[in-house]
């Protein structure tokens, strides 16, 4: 199954995901994406947390919260129990030093 969707994010320094839209500062994409999604990093290196599917978010990170740091021009893919099993975010206390921005391009499969 081929991609058919892009969707585009400036990430400024300190910024994260907004804080407007908590649905996705620490989320799963819906299964209805795909069985594979991948996020192309532009830009500057930036840490993802990762967390396990039913935790609740807490803005201090929880035990047991993973760190990843997703350089640039590096290809995230998360699929089976990386997509199946953990949530993912860019949390702004985590970028707080940040100077440059990062640019992702996530690659998502969406039912027609």
């Amino acid at each position: 199954m081929q991609p058919n969707r892009t969707h585009q994010t400036l990430f400024a320094a300190a910024n994260g995901i907004p804080s407007t839209n908590t649905t996705a500062r620490m989320h799963a994409d819906h299964r209805d994406f795909g069985p594979v999604v991948t996020s192309l990093s532009l830009g500057a290196t930036w840490p993802m947390r990762f967390r396990l599917r039913g935790s609740t978010y807490n803005k201090k990170g929880q035990p047991g919260d993973e760190l990843a740091m997703l350089p640039r021009r590096s290809l995230l893919v998360l699929a089976g129990g990386a997509r199946d099993r953990w949530m993912h975010g860019i949390d702004p206390a985590d970028t707080a030093r940040e100077t440059d921005i990062r640019i992702s391009a996530t690659f998502r499969t969406v039912p027609r």
